[in-house]
């Protein structure tokens, strides 16, 4: 599958893409930052997105990954584009916590 990360060079998201690409999936990356890039995914600059569709695009993943359950997320604005926070990490979080997130969003990306 293909799958698309934004935010995929921070802390959660570059876990995420890392999960992903073992997984055997192809995952391109859109994010401002330059740290923690995974050089085995495609790498582009958020900028290379319509603000607008990106927006929708992340108010989309809220909602699903929220009646989902399996986590509880929320939105910001960063240099005026919507972001997603979703937060599951702590001193007891384990590689299955992020196993369990990522399954919930591709079942939600599946279907739409």
């Amino acid at each position: 599958m293909r799958v698309a990360v934004t935010g995929g060079r921070g802390f959660i998201g570059s876990h995420v893409v890392d999960h992903l690409l073992s997984a055997g999936h192809e995952v391109a990356v859109a994010d401002v930052s330059d740290r923690w890039r995974n050089r085995a995914a495609e790498n582009y600059g958020a900028d290379l997105f319509d603000a607008a569709a990106l927006d929708q695009l992340n108010k989309d993943i809220v909602a699903d990954v929220q009646e989902s359950g399996v986590a509880a997320p929320s939105t910001t604005r960063i240099k005026g584009r919507l972001a997603i926070r979703v937060n599951i990490t702590n001193h007891r979080t384990q590689r299955g916590d992020l196993d369990v997130l990522v399954d919930a969003v591709l079942n939600a990306g599946q279907m739409r």
